[in-house]
């Protein structure tokens, strides 16, 4: 991207205390370099972490090993530009905050704060903190949104997807990125900041719980406890009247599809064919671990058919979004291992698919949906950026065909937070409005269900509402919804029904 200065690369100055460096420094220091500043390292000393925290830090490394965010990485040799122009921007990593009238700075915010303590503190109260950007205009601040935690149980492994959501939004406004009028960022979200603190106590009490969980699940492993696993429900419903529109969960009026404890079924979306109502699913038989595209079909009465499978890759398949559109039927499955968006067409329904076009290469999408909106086509997928979590980023592509050119929206990821961003579904168009169910993945992994209402979609913004939070009461989780020809299905996280033959 060019710079102010025409041609020239930005200069980027990132001040930081080199016998305190942390490993997401390190990260943010080679994405600056991809995308192509130029950077110095500017040494100065920081606040750095309560002595309890770093022990906290050390223990889990002992323990459970790995390499994150927050390790320390002393010794690193950090690069040096030899240019001494004046930066055009600086970034402050020091966590002190940027001093009285000091302009063209980056400060990383926590809650509301600049030390990286406050995300550990967030993590110690099972949350995720909510990240912005003081840009040194006088209160002005950058929202980048509220990431998701894949592993709250381990500080470490917390805070990776933490730091990896505040490099990427580092590097976009350090290359000029979020104009001052970018309404894409969902800004006006309402944040209270909490202040918490990193005192000894806290810190041990959080260690020894965590450890003591770890150490029941897995005596419960061992004593061959069944583990929960993802189950479709299905139930009739009148057009209009299901849980997009309502809101309501009636866990007990879905019908769980049979399943005979070697596989699970996820992800389910419905298609009518000739008055014939079919359910693709994820099925993820646990001998091979790797997912395929299976359906089987639903009668008037709710009954359902054989489980069969229609689309196999060499890499694992999931989410089959499926849909018609001039005469044809087409899937987009989940290939996220490939690193590509696909696109399948019906030759012989339901279970003989070609592919006929890449749609997206080379990024780590997940979930891709697409709908037409006024003419125009738009996909909605969750993006994971290096280091991060697939779980709470939106990013939008558009394109005037559906086999495109695909192209990505300029303020990608349009929305960071794990609430309401990664999709859970078909997008319903309607005259007067257009919804979309999203993973509400606050507490962990497809715990709910977020219906979001579409505002405004269009080359220079995005913006959606809520309008309801859905969580099951018996489950542990709920993060697929689709409805088709009088028929709703879902699929649901927890203790699975009596192993039986399925039918």
């Amino acid at each position: 991207m060019e710079s102010e200065r025409g041609h020239e690369r930005r200069r980027v100055e990132v001040r930081l205390d080199p016998a305190d460096l942390r490993r997401w420094h390190l990260w943010l220091l080679e994405d600056l370099e991809k995308a192509g500043t130029e950077v110095r390292i500017a040494p100065a000393s920081a606040t750095g972490l309560p002595p309890a925290a770093r022990a906290l830090l050390l223990l889990e490394r002992a323990l459970y090993g790995g390499r994150h965010a927050m390790d320390a990485m002393a010794g690193e040799v950090l690069p040096r530009s030899s240019d001494s122009g004046k930066p055009d921007i600086v970034i402050d990593l020091t966590g002190k905050g940027a001093a009285v009238g000091e302009m063209n700075i980056l400060v990383p915010l926590y809650d509301g704060a600049p030390e990286e303590a406050a995300a550990m503190a967030a993590v110690l109260d099972g949350r995720a903190p909510f990240l912005e950007v003081a840009t040194g205009q006088e209160g002005a601040r950058v929202a980048l949104g509220l990431p998701a935690m894949e592993d709250d149980s381990v500080v470490a492994r917390a805070l990776d997807p933490v730091m990896a959501r505040m490099c990427e939004g580092l590097v976009r406004l350090a290359r000029g990125g979020f104009a001052e009028n970018d309404c894409c960022r969902n800004r006006a979200r309402a944040m209270a900041v909490r202040e918490s603190h990193l005192s000894v106590g806290r810190i041990a009490g959080f260690a020894s719980a965590t450890l003591l969980a770890r150490i029941v699940r897995r005596i419960a492993a061992l004593a061959g406890r069944k583990a929960d696993v993802w189950m479709v429900g299905l139930r009739n419903v009148i057009p209009g009247k299901g849980l997009l529109e309502t809101g309501v969960l009636e866990e007990d009026a879905y019908r769980i599809v049979p399943d005979d404890g070697r596989r699970y079924l996820a992800d389910p979306f419905v298609f009518v064919k000739e008055g014939r109502r079919f359910v693709f699913v994820e099925e993820f038989p646990f001998a091979t671990g790797k997912g395929v595209i299976s359906v089987l079909e639903v009668d008037s009465e709710g009954k359902v058919g054989e489980l069969l499978p229609v689309l196999e890759e060499e890499v694992h398949l999931s989410y089959p979004h499926i849909f018609a559109s001039d005469g044809d039927t087409w899937m987009i499955p989940e290939s996220g291992e490939a690193g590509e968006v696909r696109l399948y067409r019906c030759v012989s329904f339901p279970d003989r698919w070609e592919l006929v076009e890449v749609l997206v290469k080379d990024r780590d999408l997940s979930d891709a949906t697409v709908c037409r909106i006024d003419g125009v086509w738009w996909m909605f997928a969750s993006e994971r950026p290096r280091h991060g979590s697939s779980w709470d980023a939106l990013a939008l592509f558009r394109a005037d065909r559906l086999t495109g050119p695909w192209y990505p929206h300029p303020a990608n990821p349009v929305l960071v937070d794990a609430g309401q961003a990664r999709p859970a579904g078909a997008v319903h168009v309607g005259e007067d409005r257009i919804l979309r169910p999203a993973q509400d993945c606050r507490g962990g992994y497809g715990a709910g269900l977020a219906i979001c209402r579409v505002d405004r979609i269009d080359e220079a913004c995005y913006l959606q509402k809520v309008t309801k939070n859905v969580h099951p009461r018996a489950k542990k989780g709920i993060h697929t919804l689709n409805a088709a020809g009088g028929l709703e299905v879902v699929d649901f996280f927890g203790r699975p029904p009596a192993a039986h033959s399925m039918v």
